[in-house]
């Protein structure tokens, strides 16, 4: 499946000093920083998100969620000291029933944004839960390069004793075979039913570990 990018602009220099959308925000929903800035506007920063991974869906639902939850937080009251000071120096009672009023609505309103902060919290702790599991379960890409070298460590490791084992001839034909995209993957299978026939045969000792060792780097099941 061919990847897709959905793209995001973020205030990096001046965001909003009440409510700021940050990277530590947004990169638990699959965000990426990239090197793009808006034309014009080099404040804003410009990320992008896969948007053919894996549960796509789910992770963008937990986005809203998260930043619904976000705009819901209320800013707390600031406390006038040149009020309060003058309603001490003239009444005393009423600055500080002020100050008192002040201090409970603050601390109602920060027990208010904790509690949505955990929620947010949780949720971005799944969305990365979720990531992780698609990084986990996305297939191990394995080049031609990688095969050629593998292939390469097989004849030649003291381990597979592939010369011992198959005899000089094999090893000099294995060695000189012109590898190719189109013959890789036979040449691989070849050569490991070569090498597992051999082994049975000559009642190879330690032959577990050897047919597990010639596996791991002639197929792609790791």
């Amino acid at each position: 499946m061919k990847q897709e990018f959905e793209t995001r602009a973020v205030n990096i220099t001046h965001p909003d000093p009440y409510n700021p959308v940050t990277y530590d925000d947004l990169e638990p929903f699959g965000w990426v920083q990239t090197d793009a800035l808006v034309s014009g506007l080099s404040e804003y920063a410009i990320l992008s998100r896969d948007v053919t991974m894996h549960n796509y869906w789910k992770i963008a639902s937990l986005d809203d969620q998260y930043f619904d939850l976000k705009n819901k937080k209320k800013i707390p009251p600031r406390i006038n000291v040149g009020t309060l000071l003058m309603l001490f120096l003239f009444f005393f009672v009423p600055g500080f029933i002020y100050l008192i009023y002040k201090l409970l609505a603050r601390k109602s309103i920060n027990d208010y944004n904790k509690g949505l902060q955990k929620q947010m919290d949780e949720i971005a702790s799944e969305a990365v839960k979720i990531l992780e599991e698609n990084e986990a379960n996305k297939p191990v890409i394995v080049t031609l390069g990688d095969k050629k070298k593998h292939i390469q460590e097989f004849l030649y490791s003291p381990f597979s004793q592939f010369r011992y084992i198959c005899g000089e001839d094999m090893l000099e034909k294995y060695s000189n075979i012109d590898i190719s995209e189109e013959n890789v993957d036979r040449v691989r299978n070849d050569l490991l039913g070569l090498y597992i026939h051999y082994l049975e045969e000559k009642d190879i000792p330690n032959q577990k570990d050897k047919r597990e060792y010639a596996c791991k780097l002639l197929t792609d099941v790791k």
